[in-house]
């Protein structure tokens, strides 16, 4: 029993070794496959270059150095931004390739020499923060900024630029300012006006109880015309079995026919009549719950209470020839 323990070990080992060589297959296929798309991006970006599409190479050079970062790609990159004005991403990317080419490599002066060529030309921004600012997101161009990126003037693109600042209880606070080649301006960031506090899921409580009162008004609604067009099919059928009832039945004697008309008749005359009542108050209702729903809904920025409404509106049934009729009155 002994002597077989080193074989399981043996044969784990081999698993392990199998598993890890499975996946660095896969993941030498996923870099290779990589590979290959940022090659093709990198050689359509230089076709678009030649053809004087500089934002069309600047995307595609941009896509292939994300999938494979390499030092040639930067530079490229570098070299279409700085055609599109984009001073400071040309010199991150010219810095970038002085970075990671190897000493004996030629481009390496050409990299250093245009990103010093850039740097005095770089546009710098400082957003100032206040003390006192607790819990405060502060937004450039849409994209959060760390803590790390304020206070500090940091490169940014020539042109126009939105800052936003969220601070808690206020309204967002905005600004725009025109980033020029060299020059560094500052923002004093500032919190917007204050916003009046709202209770936690008040707005989400009144929506709610809209919402079930108005599905609430289609329910009853759709039941209720149901109700009143089986009171019409049940009303035709009893007209169909009184007729039949008037051929059958003569001095009072009625052939079997007639009286299975006339037990048939009295039996449809009740469900009619139930389905006709049921059926007109619940379209009552329904249409009560609509109506006033709706009323509320445009009273909504009015600072009269939601119960005006309600004590506007009334339903009622009232006996009339012939059976019941259903009376909503409301005003507006």
């Amino acid at each position: 029993m002994f002597a077989m323990l080193p074989r399981f070990a043996v044969l784990a080992r081999a698993r392990y070794a199998l598993v890890l060589f499975a996946l660095l297959t896969l993941h030498s296929r996923a870099a290779s496959a990589d590979s290959v798309t940022a090659e093709a991006l990198f050689q359509s970006g230089r076709e678009a270059l030649d053809k004087g599409d500089v934002k069309a190479a600047c995307d595609r050079f941009e896509e292939s150095y994300r999938l494979e970062p390499k030092p040639g790609t930067a530079l490229n990159l570098g070299n279409c931004r700085e055609q599109l004005g984009q001073v400071a991403s040309a010199w991150q990317r010219f810095e970038e390739a002085a970075q990671t080419l190897p000493a004996d490599d030629s481009r390496l002066a050409i990299a250093r020499q245009r990103a010093a060529a850039l740097s005095g030309k770089v546009p710098k921004l400082l957003l100032r923060l206040p003390a006192s600012a607790q819990g405060w997101v502060v937004l450039r161009d849409g994209v959060e900024l760390g803590s790390a990126s304020l206070n500090l003037a940091l490169p940014v693109d020539p042109g126009p630029h939105q800052i936003e600042v969220r601070a808690p209880g206020h309204a967002p606070w905005r600004a725009g300012v025109d980033a020029t080649l060299g020059a560094e301006r500052e923002v004093v960031l500032a919190a917007g006006p204050p916003q009046s506090p709202v209770a936690p899921g008040a707005n989400a409580h009144a929506g709610s109880a809209s919402s079930s009162r108005h599905t609430l008004g289609w329910v009853l609604s759709g039941v209720g015309a149901a109700g009143v067009a089986t009171s019409l099919v049940t009303g035709a059928l009893v007209i169909s079995k009184s007729s039949t009832v008037d051929d059958e039945c003569v001095d009072k004697r009625c052939s079997p026919a007639g009286l299975d008309a006339a037990e048939s008749g009295r039996t449809l005359s009740t469900v009619s009549t139930i389905a006709a009542v049921a059926g007109a108050a619940s379209l009552g209702f329904g249409i009560y719950f609509l109506v006033t729903d709706d009323a509320s809904e445009k009273r909504a920025g009015s600072p009269r209470p939601r119960t005006t409404v309600a004590q506007r509106a009334a339903l009622g049934v009232t006996s009339a020839p012939g059976g019941l009729s259903l009376q909503l009155k409301s005003s507006f």
